[in-house]
């Protein structure tokens, strides 16, 4: 693969179909004047996506670090580093999702976690070569990948636009056939 065109036709692996990832190469694809409804989905593990690639069984992958990583180094070619720019302010696209009634009745359980999330965000900003460790304990993922792979950036900062963005296109790719109101979503964000 050169290029977004050279998709058109094709299958493309994402870790889950009908989900963020596979919305992001929706948002991608139309962007670069592929239409989204020509390529063809399957779902598939990011550790298998590489591997995948190499074999050709999939034209391409949305993958995730290290994994993004090691299909470049068997030969793998990014067509971009930054999808979540595909769609408008900043990205959801990790969340943890509770019902206004759980968090009202574990409030101190919700913050907590928040807190948590909060903390971890920041220790892996700010100790990425511990990071880095942490994956290769965990992971089978070689050095050289490990040291060279892109590390995660998340944040807590939502507004009600950034809900209304990641909606919208999800009502015009149809993953969504109605929404809530932003302030509903975002109900205890933050705190």
């Amino acid at each position: 693969m050169r290029g977004p065109a050279d998709l058109s036709g094709k299958t493309i692996a994402a870790n889950a179909t009908s989900g963020v990832n596979e919305l992001l190469t929706d948002t991608y694809l139309s962007a670069h004047g592929v239409s989204p409804t020509s390529v063809h989905f399957i779902g598939l593990q990011f550790p298998d996506m590489p591997a995948a690639l190499k074999a050709g069984r999939v034209a391409a992958a949305m993958t995730t670090e290290p994994f993004t990583t090691i299909a470049m180094g068997q030969g793998g070619t990014i067509l971009t580093g930054t999808p979540l720019a595909s769609v408008p302010g900043t990205p959801t696209y990790s969340c943890w999702n509770a019902s206004k009634s759980w968090v009202s009745s574990h409030k101190t359980v919700a913050a907590d976690f928040v807190a948590a999330m909060r903390q971890t965000d920041t220790y892996i900003s700010t100790h990425p070569d511990e990071f880095r460790t942490i994956v290769g304990k965990h992971l089978k993922v070689s050095p050289q990948a490990r040291s060279a792979m892109t590390l995660p950036l998340f944040t807590d900062k939502l507004t009600p636009g950034d809900i209304t963005a990641w909606e919208n296109v999800a009502r015009k790719y149809g993953l969504l056939k109605s929404v809530p109101a932003p302030d509903e979503v975002l109900m205890g964000a933050g705190t």
